[in-house]
């Protein structure tokens, strides 16, 4: 029973690299959620990343039925076993109630209802195996780098709006680009809304094709044709001539699934070993025009069929998002 108690721990971090939620009864629910990524004022990039969040919903993953279905006993049993293990997790503080779950979190409960789960260094890292944060400055262009790169070799210091002509009242660092006087600053809440625009653009047209492609009245898609160049069947001879030397050319494929993209090299030749690792066809490209190395894991000659595989596909593979991208020939 003991070995069974020691080995309640493990199960949930199990269950919660899978990017599973678990139910404790009498306690609530951990839940995996992503936190976006980020850019700081001072250019400094951090990746997407996922952490552990604590509510009292109940799900449908019971820790009670995976500690019954891994040890391979009784229900009832399973529930002794969780009990002798709350026991030995459970501590009371001044102002709150402590679950200490070796290698996945500390969960703080306080009697106001707030609640406090901090995550365990042990498991941050199998949630979050590609994460990054750089302390070098990320830009957008190489026009911004040199321009911040030549203000430093003169001496410039950078500046912000909020400068003044008296130094010594600032207390913050301004942002370290300085726009020359030729290059104005542009607007950022105009960028901002052109890109939100475009992702628009981009969810209807995915969803208007989409509509296309399923709808009952619509056209089947022709299959994918070769193509062929064979003469008229004159005589044997000419039949013969056609077997030994007809070839037939196919287009390469243009249009691909990606499955990550990278701004460093290194990251994306590692991401796409992790997925050749695991059985996929992933392939490295270099995209010139988006200036990002992206990571193809299925290739079509057209979009339709493109979009019928992403359809296919879970919501998360593995734990990132996915989207087409058509090469440019």
């Amino acid at each position: 029973m003991e070995n069974y108690i020691n080995n309640v721990s493990s199960i949930i971090f199990n269950t919660l690299v899978k990017y599973n939620p678990v139910y404790l009864p009498t306690i609530g629910s951990l839940k995996i959620a992503r936190i976006a990524a980020s850019l700081s004022d001072d250019h400094k990039f951090t990746a997407p990343r996922y952490t552990v969040e604590y509510n009292n919903d109940v799900c449908e993953n019971s820790v009670i039925d995976l500690i019954s279905n891994t040890n391979h006993v009784e229900k009832q049993q399973a529930e002794e076993i969780y009990n002798g293990w709350l026991n030995n997790i459970v501590t009371k503080t001044d102002n709150s109630i402590r679950y200490n779950i070796e290698n996945v979190g500390v969960l703080n409960l306080y009697p106001e209802g707030a609640a406090i789960f901090t995550v365990s260094e042990s498991l941050s890292p199998y949630l979050n195996p590609f994460d990054m944060e750089t302390d070098e400055p990320f830009y957008q262009n190489e026009e911004i780098q040199q321009d911040y790169q030549e203000s430093e070799k003169e001496g410039e210091e950078p500046h912000s709006d909020n400068d003044t002509n008296h130094p010594e009242t600032q207390t913050e660092t301004p942002p370290p680009y300085v726009p020359t006087e030729n290059k104005p600053r542009k607007n950022a809440n105009t960028q901002l809304l052109i890109l939100i625009l475009i992702g628009v653009v981009i969810v209807l047209g995915a969803i208007i094709a989409a509509l296309i492609i399923y709808s009952p009245k619509s056209s089947p898609i022709p299959p994918v044709q070769t193509e062929k160049t064979i003469p008229p069947a004159k005589s044997d001879s000419s039949q013969d001539s056609l077997k030994k030397g007809q070839t037939a050319t196919v287009s390469s494929p243009s249009f691909h699934i990606i499955a990550g993209a990278f701004i460093n090299k290194d990251l994306a030749e590692k991401y796409t070993r992790k997925l050749q690792n695991e059985g996929t066809d992933a392939k490295m490209i270099y995209s010139s025009s988006k200036e990002l190395y992206l990571v193809s894991i299925y290739r079509f000659q057209t979009y339709p069929q493109a979009l019928q595989k992403l359809n296919q596909l879970p919501f998360y593979y593995p734990p990132y998002s996915y989207w087409i991208w058509e090469e440019k020939k």
